[in-house]
């Protein structure tokens, strides 16, 4: 049983940084390969034209695996089947296929036109950029299976287009980034230690934490914030700090290697980020494996792993009143401890291991 993965999120290099998630979908197949899922090719499908300019077909092969940037000739969602299929057939990919597994539905509705029968089964993966978009429902008709990033997600299918997925594909950590929660200094003697990292765009919803952060110092609460990111809000959040007489309690770091954000983490009681549309964000779970009680968005992203009050906080709007409130809550707990405790036992059950087994389970031909 043999089968392709048809991803632009299948990373061409190895390392994470801060503006990019898409490791996760490459650590998911190769780490199934390994576990014995026969992928024998990956097919990264994208327009013609994309923001950089044309995007040319290539092939590369990494760790022993063919990966084929693969232009569709044409438009977006207009283009021509037949000379995509002919610049293909120039790169030299061949055969038939038992499985595709297909991540978002641009690359699901150009495996559907472009290889045809050539899988006998289409397995379409949705991510929270799917949402909304014309082409989700038949693209959900179409799969032979649906599967979800997150739990958000899935809750999503089911009350706006009646579909219950067939399972999550959740991303992992690796087990060893985890703390022991016995080293970490979580008492407010310092004042309060918060991080944020992300693209400083507008749907992580920056701004309205700033107003937030003015309203907890009025109210006499000590508190450092590390800010870390780059986008285009960054020139507009650097104002906002100043206006708001931030500059001493929030620290601007711009695009910062993944190793000091951690550090950070560690070093800090809560990991903030309020983000709608966000599929599952693994930066989630490396805040909780150092120890950080995370808040994030109710209905994206780490609901449905986040248990209100128990191991984390979900806003329901991303408001200042609201983010102000959920720290608010954090800081009169009567027992913090327990949160920053059941915080990491998230991160112990959701290690990159385990995610990647799970996906060879659901993903696997059946």
């Amino acid at each position: 049983m043999k089968g392709i993965v048809c991803s632009n999120l299948y990373a061409i290099t190895d390392e994470r940084d801060l503006t990019s998630n898409t490791l996760a979908v490459r650590e998911l197949v190769d780490g199934a390969i390994a576990e014995g899922l026969e992928v024998t090719a990956v097919l990264r499908f994208l327009p013609l034209i994309v923001k950089g300019g044309p995007y040319w077909p290539r092939k590369r092969v990494l760790n022993g695996l063919p990966v084929y940037d693969v232009p569709t000739i044409g438009f977006r969602f207009i283009y021509s089947a037949l000379l995509t299929r002919l610049v293909l057939f120039l790169m030299g990919f061949r055969g038939r296929f038992d499985f595709a597994i297909c991540h978002q539905s641009f690359n699901f509705i150009a495996a559907k036109r472009v290889l045809g029968r050539r899988p006998a089964k289409k397995y379409f993966v949705v991510h929270g950029s799917d949402l909304g978009k014309p082409q989700l429902r038949r693209c959900l008709d179409a799969a032979d299976k649906t599967f979800v990033r997150s739990h958000a997600l899935a809750r999503q299918l089911k009350d706006n287009y009646g579909v219950e997925p067939s399972g999550i594909v959740y991303s992992g950590i690796d087990a060893a980034e985890i703390i022991d929660l016995e080293s970490k200094d979580i008492s407010l003697e310092g004042g309060l230690v918060i991080t944020m990292a992300s693209l400083m765009i507008p749907r992580k919803n920056v701004q309205p934490c700033l107003r937030a952060f003015r309203a907890l110092i009025d109210q006499g609460v000590r508190l450092t914030v590390h800010l870390y990111g780059d986008g285009p809000l960054s020139a507009a959040i650097t104002r906002d700090i100043e206006q708001l007489g931030l500059t001493r309690a929030v620290r601007q770091y711009g695009f910062t290697p993944r190793a000091e954000v951690l550090k950070a983490m560690r070093a800090s009681h809560l990991f903030l980020m309020p983000s709608v549309q966000e599929t599952f964000g693994l930066v989630y779970l490396e805040a909780m494996a150092s120890g950080c009680v995370v808040i994030g968005h109710q209905g994206w992203g780490i609901d449905g792993v986040v248990e209100e009050g128990v191991n984390g906080y979900l806003v329901a709007a991303p408001t200042e009143a609201e983010i102000e409130s959920k720290i608010q809550i954090y800081l009169s707990a009567q027992d913090r401890e327990a949160l920053h405790r059941e915080s990491v036992k998230v991160a112990n059950a959701n290690t990159r291991n385990s995610a990647v087994k799970n996906y060879r389970m659901l993903l696997g031909p059946s």
